[in-house]
């Protein structure tokens, strides 16, 4: 399942290189989510990582100003047991003037 929200972007990291023998090539875009405060012990916001794709999505999105607003596409899928969650598109809003 696929579905798109407007979120705020508070940081990106890339990296690509080798370790250990095995190469990598990745961008983690942190995504700021509500924290649960059902059970009155946590309030406000956190920052969630998230794994956009490769290095070539951070060269994309260096000019962005952070924090920036975007449009991200989740997909959302399961084993059946656990459920997960992963960024498939992450689009900047344009800035207002």
């Amino acid at each position: 399942m696929q579905f798109k929200s407007n979120v705020i972007v508070t940081g990106l990291k890339k990296f690509k290189g080798d370790v250990e023998g095995n190469s990598y090539d990745s961008t983690t875009a942190y995504i700021q989510m509500d924290m649960d405060e059902s059970k009155g012990v946590a309030r406000g916001h956190a920052s969630q990582d998230y794994n956009i794709g490769t290095s070539a999505e951070f060269d994309r999105l260096v000019a962005v100003k952070l924090p920036f607003e975007a449009e991200a596409t989740f997909e959302m899928t399961t084993t059946g047991k656990t459920q997960r969650q992963r960024v498939i598109a992450l689009v900047p809003r344009p800035v207002a003037k």
